[in-house]
């Protein structure tokens, strides 16, 4: 007769875009929108913004291939240093402002360059009505806020010159301008007085059709675009490689590394070459070596340059500059970089929630003791990935609050470094937030992580850091993983993004991080202050803040230091459980009449609807026989099971190997199972019942 009876028992933004409709120049709000989402990504050299007071400051390099100011249809176009600046208003059919009535549009700036003399700088060049006319008027959105610049019908290879005009209006307050992507060229803050104008000038090569970069207006959002040019300077003779010339990760000491730069003529006579050196904050580490005063017509020339990390740590950056009398491109700059693991990352721990501690979640381990306070329903649980505890959040309202110190503030905003925020995270596949987030600072200026609509959010700072979410290495709800966030110092306001010891993607912006600003602490399981919203359910785990920037073998070294998976969490999260809900051990999650615990030690799928690898009663003349698959992890995780049998369905004895005539065998059938055989005396017993009895491990 088989009858198997089965038991359990258990201890335990959205995005607006205005653009030009045959145009050059188009403009897109970034809200969420991701860099390079309208092109390449611009290699923008900057030449530092100046005070606008001589037409002589604009450009004639060059052919022109577009100039404009943004005045109604009815003014007339603006001539500067013999530069025609279209008047482009609103109804112009050449830019179009916003996909919703009075969404973005153009408006007044109140610059005056009569009335207020005060404040109004005579430009030369440029009479005040023409002063006036130039710049009264501003492309507004409102402000140009965080936006992506894309400039259209480019020709692949050629060097361009973009130069803007930025107008200060008569409100009062301070602004800052920021041009960055890749390049992270920051400018400001700038106290304008009103009616100031401001001329940034730009060079990049086009490598597509359409590029973009990135700009953006904080402060007041007072400084506003009043006009452009943009000159193509033709394609430059001097060709050289790579871009930029990265050493990668290199071992410590004073052992010299080299690569090769290559410079190429490709123009149409000798070119000479005056200097090639290197500059920036770790220019010591690199060296240049020979190269030619002539680089004839067709020839190239191959020139070592040698890193060499001494006795330093971390990451390095310098800049190869080089200076050639090519008429187009005369100066050419290629970033250096390198890193060195870091020996002893912990002497940098500022910041180290364990949430292992049953007294106090919140207790921060690291050097400044700087305990935190649960909020809501914030609590600990033994379903930890690293340790004993993790910290358990339901998304109601729960976070844990870490008062700012000056201390922290000065560690990681204003001692001018870098520094990097780590920890693991376990999300429910059925979280149901739109966008969690697992930690954040003072969001008026800072930085968060979390997830954002179905696609996790490696990272965000406000107000420029987009979100990356997509590609390869993303990870998935439903499973722990690990998080790693280096903010950069050099090159500046740039964050590397790590996902399980790799890294994911980089992002760079206007905030680096912690803003001196942050005196109001850090939410761990929720948005920042002011706001605390955007609440985390799950869990979080080991959250670490470092006063300095790891490298990459530091972060995959944090990532491989964690103990395995307690097998029974790996086990229902490769089922896509949650241990906590759904994957809990008395929990049945497909219905199938056999609990989690259960499932576990017969070794069967606890999602599939299906029973499987089911225990098989055989009855003797003599005897009863159980015969059953265990699953050796469950075993070893502390999952007992027991035959009990009996005559009847009460009275349960259980079987014990060696009394009472039981004999139990067990024969390894591979690495990860073994069949189990027990044999129950039956004689002169006319029925005979049988069950197995799983108990899983007390928490």
């Amino acid at each position: 007769m088989i009858f198997p009876i089965v038991e359990h028992r258990v201890n335990i933004t959205t995005a607006r875009r205005f653009h030009a409709s045959g145009a050059l120049l188009t403009f897109a709000l970034a809200l969420g929108l991701a860099a390079g989402a309208l092109g390449a990504a611009v290699d923008f050299t900057t030449i530092p913004a100046a005070g606008f007071n001589n037409t002589g400051q604009l450009s004639t390099a060059g052919t022109l291939v577009d100039a404009a100011h943004f005045g109604a249809d009815a003014e007339a176009d603006v001539t500067a240093n013999g530069i025609v600046f279209v008047s482009r208003g609103a109804s112009s059919p050449r830019l179009t402002v916003g996909g919703t009535a009075g969404a973005n549009y153009y408006s007044t700036s109140h610059y005056q360059a009569s009335s207020h003399a005060a404040g109004y700088t005579a430009i030369a060049g440029l009479s005040a009505p023409d002063a006036e006319l130039m710049f009264d008027s501003i492309v507004y959105g409102p402000g140009i806020g965080n936006s992506l610049v894309t400039l259209g019908r480019l020709t692949i290879g050629h060097v361009y010159r973009f130069q803007l005009l930025l107008v200060k209006d008569d409100r009062p307050g301070n602004s800052t301008y920021v041009s960055n992507d890749p390049a992270t060229t920051y400018y400001g803050p700038y106290d304008w007085s009103n009616n100031a104008v401001q001329l940034i000038t730009g060079t990049f090569t086009a490598d597509a059709a359409t590029q973009t970069f990135r700009q953006y207006v904080g402060g007041d959002n007072n400084v506003e675009l009043s006009a452009y040019q943009l000159r193509d300077l033709g394609t430059p003779p001097l060709a050289f490689s790579p871009a930029a010339l990265d050493f990668g990760n290199l071992p410590g000491g004073a052992i010299p590394h080299q690569s090769a730069f290559v410079i190429s003529n490709q123009g149409s006579v000798d070119l000479s070459v005056n200097s090639l050196q290197v500059t920036g904050p770790d220019a010591a580490l690199f060296s240049v070596g020979s190269y030619p005063p002539i680089l004839a017509l067709g020839e190239s020339a191959s020139v070592t340059i040698t890193c060499n990390p001494v006795a330093a740590e971390g990451y390095f950056s310098a800049s190869l500059v080089l200076g050639t009398d090519d008429p187009v491109r005369p100066v050419v700059t290629v970033p250096l970089s390198a890193a060195v693991k870091l020996a002893n990352p912990d002497a940098n721990l500022l910041v180290h929630f364990t949430f292992d501690n049953p007294a106090n979640v919140a207790e921060d381990t690291g050097t400044l003791h700087n305990h935190g306070t649960p909020v809501g329903d914030a609590c600990r649980t033994s379903h930890a990935r690293v340790g004993a505890g993790a910290l358990l959040l339901d998304d109601d309202g729960d976070s844990v609050e870490v008062a700012s110190s000056d201390a922290l503030v000065q560690q990681l905003a204003t001692s001018g470094e870098g520094f990097t925020v780590a920890c693991w995270a376990f999300e429910p596949a059925d979280s149901g937030r739109s966008a969690p987030r697992m930690f954040s600072d003072y969001m008026i200026q800072g930085w968060s992580a979390g997830r954002s609509g179905n696609e996790p959010l490696l990272g965000s700072a406000y107000p420029l850091l987009e979100p990356s979410a997509g590609g390869p290495g993303v990870p998935s709800c439903g499973s722990w993983h690990h998080f790693a966030y280096v903010f950069r110092n050099a090159p500046l306001n740039r964050v590397d993004f790590f996902v399980d010891g790799v890294l994911a993607d980089t992002r760079s912006g206007a905030v680096q991080g912690f803003s001196p600003l942050t005196q109001v602490g850090i939410s761990i399981g929720a948005t920042g202050r002011p706001f605390l919203n955007q609440y985390f359910r799950g869990r979080i785990d080991d959250l670490r803040i470092y006063n300095r920037e790891l490298v990459s073998a530091n972060i995959a070294e944090i990532h491989q230091s964690a103990p395995p998976m307690p097998p029974y969490e790996a086990w229902v999260a490769s089922a896509g459980l949650d241990p906590l809900a759904n994957g809990a051990p008395a929990q049945d999650p497909d219905g199938d009449g056999l609990t989690n615990s259960v499932e576990f030690l017969l070794g069967s799928n606890p999602a599939s609807g299906v029973p499987t690898n089911l225990p098989a009663v055989l009855r003797g003349d003599q005897t009863l026989t159980v015969v059953y698959r265990r699953n050796k992890e469950a075993s070893g995780a502390g999952y007992a099971e027991t035959v009990e049998h009996g005559d009847g369905l009460t009275g349960w004895t259980t079987a014990i190997n060696g009394q009472n005539g039981v004999t139990i065998s067990v024969v390894s059938v591979d690495a990860t199972s073994e069949e189990v055989t027990v044999v129950i005396p039956t004689a002169g017993q006319p029925r005979h019942f049988a069950r197995l009895k799983v108990t899983s491990p007390s928490n």
